[in-house]
Order: C-alpha cells, then structure tokens, then sequence
C-alpha cells in the first residue's frame, strides 16, 4: 500500500528562520491512501541495458523523451546507445550508437520542419539527433557533461553542463556561439546542474556553487550575478531550474530556500526559507516546490505563502511537470507521484519494482519513466493499465 502524508496549510508564517511551517514534518498531518488510485495506467516497460549475469550497468540516470508526433519513446542508455522505442508496444525502431553512456534528459525541439532529439553524453558530447530515423545532424564537445534539458530559443539551443558552464549552441550546425559560467566546484554537489530558463532578451542559470546569474541571449555578456546560498553549509547547490513567470525569476538554493527575484537587476523581492529544495514547476498562483527530503509545498507567487504541504513516503522529488491541474515526478523510492496541482493532494503512488531517480517525461496522453535499474515504462493517462503480454517486434 502507497501512503502520502498531506497537510494542508492556510496561514504562513514570515520569512524569518527556520520556518515551521516548512520544517515540521508531520505536525497536522494526515494519511492519504493512493494505492488504489490511477491517473496513468502501465502500458509496457523493457529494459535498455543487458540485464541478469550478462548487466555491466549497475544504476541508470536519465530522462526519456515523448515524440507524439511519432509516437516514439526516446531514451539514453547507461551503455552507449540511444533507442527509439514504439508508445504503443515498446518495439525498438532505430538504435544509434555512441559507446559513451548517457545519464541525462533528452529534449525534444523543432527545427525547420524537423523534431530533433538533443541529449548529452558522459564525455561532454552534444548529440541531436533526428527524432524519427535517429540519424546524426551533429555533435559537439562541451566543457563538461550536460545532464538537464536544453532549452531552445529559435535557432539555437541553451544547454548547461555539471562543469558549471552554459552554452548556447546554433541548432543548425552545432557552431558554439558563447559559453560562460561559474568555476568547477571544489566541493560535493547534489546535482550540479540545472536547465536554464529564457525570456525578455535573457539567459538565466543557477550553479552548484549556490550563484545566480542573468546573460545577454544574443552575445551570453554577464547582465548580473548574485548568491543564493549565503547561510553556508555542505551543499550548496541552486540545482532547481529556475522559472521565469510573470514579474518574477523564481530561483532555489539547497541551503538558503526559495527566492523570487526582480529578472531586471537580480535583487530579492521575498524568500521563503524552504530546505533541501531541487524543483521548482509554476501553476496559475502558486509554485510548486519539491525538495530532497520529501517534500512538495505549493507557495504563493506573490509572496511566499504556504498553501499546502505533502510528504512523501520515501524519497526526493525530481523535476516536475505541471499539466492539466496535475503535477506529475519521480519520488525515489515512491516510484512515479501524481499529486493535485492546487492543493498537493495525492492521486497516484505507483511503485516500480526499483528506485527511479530521474523524472517522468509526459507529453500528450503518454509518460515514460526510466528506473535505475535499467527498465523503461511506458504509461498512458485515463488507461487501465492494461499490460501488454509481449513487446512489439523490433525493427533494428
């Protein structure tokens, strides 16, 4: 049986730390039972890395792509090769070969009437790829392995890397148009990295050494820099990709919580002193908040306040997807999490036979989720889970 633990919270508390609203872990609380619930049904699941005696990867990373337009699956595998696999049955349908492992997220754009796929390899390699036949546009070496999503912004991409570099790349060629970024942190990091966010003529990114910084999209000048983690600590890290919405850069620190900031100049417009924080995901008034320790808070976006707060059985939450009044993550040993995105209340706690410690990929009706052990899942919203008896036939 699946528990979530869900409180609900109508008054916040200031700004001042530690906050105990945030803090107290099951003060108010009560048990939520979602084993039986289904918002996404299991359709299939396979692995894609050799598995029993013959396994040489002992724990997978990384996200999935969904290609509704080709009903494809697209996946990095810890032994080299990205595989495109089939929605409906799980049949392999093109398999490109690196020999480098993957352990990052693989985005999907669109380029002059193309869909390209774009993931990084552990060797700092950029490689988009041609999301229906798998064929190589081009790939480039990077200062450092590029893990988050890259973000697109017309012709070119944005990709950040775990060396604490930021990139932007032309979608064409593969021409490195600039890089900047922090130094190489000295210190353990929780993650290292984060997906960039793009708007009003600017680039910004967050570090492991716990800076924010705003760059020109045009040329990548340095506009303005700032800490975010100033209360010290072990860990550091703003890893949580920063949201540009309305007036506001909604940032994180691990140490320090959530920071809504002025885009223009970088100054603070209020902080919530959230810990251990490593997603942020925005819905109509609120953003969403998950954290390493298990937590999931919806806070107001005008100025912080707590509107409610849920506890995962077991494990961190990974980058979430907000869709649909819906918020769709990984929860470590949770497996897949569905929760309400207007009051944190849990609809689905699906288990998946191992930890998963990357996030869900979830475009149109389908959701792909990687384990560490290897094994891809494919789900569909509103199915019953019907599971295929047998995998489609591989093309390859």
């Amino acid at each position: 049986m699946n528990l979530l633990v869900l409180a609900v919270l109508v008054v916040a508390s200031s700004e001042a730390a530690p906050d105990p609203e945030l803090v107290a872990a099951h003060t108010g609380a009560s048990l939520v039972d979602v084993s039986n619930r289904l918002v996404f049904g299991l359709r299939w699941w396979r692995p894609v890395v050799r598995t029993g005696i013959f396994r040489e990867v002992g724990t997978s990373f990384g996200t999935p792509a969904v290609s509704v337009k080709h009903g494809l699956i697209i996946v990095g595998s810890g032994e080299g090769d990205v595989r495109a696999l089939a929605v409906t049955d799980g049949g392999v349908r093109w398999i490109y070969r690196h020999g480098i492992p993957f352990e990052g997220a693989v985005s999907l754009v669109q380029h002059r009437g193309s869909e390209l796929a774009v993931l990084g390899s552990r060797d700092g390699t950029l490689l988009v790829l041609e999301a229906q036949s798998g064929k190589l546009r081009f790939k480039v070496t990077l200062e450092g392995d590029p893990r988050a999503p890259a973000v697109q912004d017309s012709d070119r991409l944005l990709v950040t890397t775990a060396a604490n570099k930021i990139a932007a790349v032309a979608l064409k060629d593969g021409k490195l148009l600039w890089m900047r970024g922090r130094p190489v942190p000295s210190k353990l990091t929780v993650a290292g990295h984060a997906r960039p966010a793009v708007g009003q003529g600017r680039v910004f990114a967050t570090y492991a050494d716990g800076y924010a910084e705003a760059y020109d999209l045009d040329d990548g000048a340095t506009l303005w820099s700032r800490p975010l983690s100033l209360a010290g600590g072990d860990f550091v890290d703003a890893d949580a990709d920063p949201v540009l919405s309305g007036a506001h850069l909604f940032v994180a620190s691990y140490t320090d919580g959530v920071y809504a900031l002025n885009p223009a100049d970088g100054h603070t417009v209020w902080r919530r002193a959230a810990p251990a924080v490593v997603a942020l995901a925005p819905y109509k008034d609120l953003m969403v908040v998950a954290s390493a320790d298990g937590f999931v808070w919806g806070l107001g976006r005008t100025d912080g306040r707590v509107a409610y707060r849920t506890k995962l059985p077991a494990g961190s939450g990974s980058r979430m997807t907000v869709r649909d009044d819906l918020v769709a993550f990984s929860g470590g040993d949770s497996g897949l999490i569905v929760l309400a995105a207007k009051n944190g209340r849990p609809l689905q706690a699906m288990g998946l036979g191992s930890m998963v410690a990357s996030a869900p990929a979830w475009s149109g009706d389908d959701l792909a989720v990687l384990s560490t052990s290897g094994y891809v899942f494919a789900l569909r919203r509103g199915s019953r889970g019907g599971v295929r008896r047998g995998l489609g036939r591989d093309r390859v």
